[in-house]
C-alpha cells in the first residue's frame, strides 16, 4: 500500500512539473511571430549592421534578438524552452516554420505591387 502511494505521489509530481513546463511555453501563433521577427533581425544584421567591421556580428545579433524578445514580452529562457518544446514536437514546429515562411512569401508578393499614391482629397 505504501509503495502504491509512493508511486502515485511520484506520478502526480511528474505531471505537475510537466504542467508547469507547458505553462512556460509560448503559444504557437505567438511563437510563429517571434521566429519571424528573429529571422528579420538576422537579415537586418546581415545586410545593414555588419558593414561596421569594428563591431562583432554576434553581439549585434544578440542585441537585435533581445529587442525582438522584449517586443513580444518574453525572455531568453522562455523562448529557449519553447523552441526546444516545438523542436521536440516536429508536427507543431513544421506549422510554425511553414506559417513564418508563408508570411514572408505573402509579404514579398504584395511588397512590389503598384499602389495609388495620389493625394487624399
Amino acid at each position: 500500500m505504501i509503495r502504491s502511494a509512493t508511486i502515485l505521489l511520484f506520478l502526480v509530481l511528474i505531471s505537475c512539473s510537466d504542467a508547469q513546463k507547458h505553462d512556460q511555453i509560448i503559444e504557437q501563433e505567438k511563437m510563429t511571430e517571434v521566429i519571424r521577427d528573429i529571422i528579420l533581425a538576422e537579415t537586418y544584421v546581415d545586410f545593414f549592421l555588419k558593414k561596421d567591421t569594428t563591431v562583432n556580428k554576434d553581439t549585434l545579433l544578440k542585441r537585435e534578438i533581445d529587442k525582438v524578445l522584449s517586443l513580444h514580452k518574453t525572455d531568453v529562457q522562455t523562448f529557449s524552452a519553447s523552441y526546444r518544446y516545438y523542436k521536440n514536437h516536429p508536427e507543431l514546429f513544421k506549422v510554425i516554420v511553414d506559417s513564418a515562411s508563408a508570411w514572408f512569401t505573402k509579404d514579398k508578393s504584395t511588397l512590389f505591387q503598384k499602389t495609388d499614391r495620389s493625394p487624399v482629397k
